[in-house]
Order: structure tokens, then sequence, then C-alpha cells
């Protein structure tokens, strides 16, 4: 949208590491995008989440 590449080392690579850590991250439309919308409503909107997985979502992120 604002013509940035996308690189792994680029300006968003806090977000590919979160994408990384959760399956709930707008980056993963980009490398899945058969499954772009799904993604999309559920890490952007939270909508059409399964109970298990708010749950899941609500847990911390363990990076150790």
């Amino acid at each position: 949208m604002d013509e940035i590449k996308v690189e792994i080392d680029g300006p968003y690579e806090d977000e590919a590491a979160l994408a990384v850590l959760s399956p709930w991250s707008f980056f993963h439309c980009l490398h899945f995008p058969k499954n772009a919308e799904e993604q999309y409503l559920k890490s952007i909107h939270f909508s059409k989440m399964t109970s298990d997985e708010k749950t899941q979502w609500k847990q911390p992120i363990s990076i150790l």
C-alpha cells in the first residue's frame, strides 16, 4: 500500500517476530494469500475465532 518492499530486515521486522510467535498476525496474509481473508478477520477484528482460539490469544506469549 505504501510501496514498501517486503524484506525480512525491513521496517516491519517487529511484526515478523510476532507472526513467528503467534498465529494471529496480519503478516500471515502475505505468506498465505489463499487464507488471507480469514487471517485478516481473526488477527485484526478478532472475528470468527473459536472459543479455544480466544483462550489461546489471551495467554501471554512465551519466548523462552
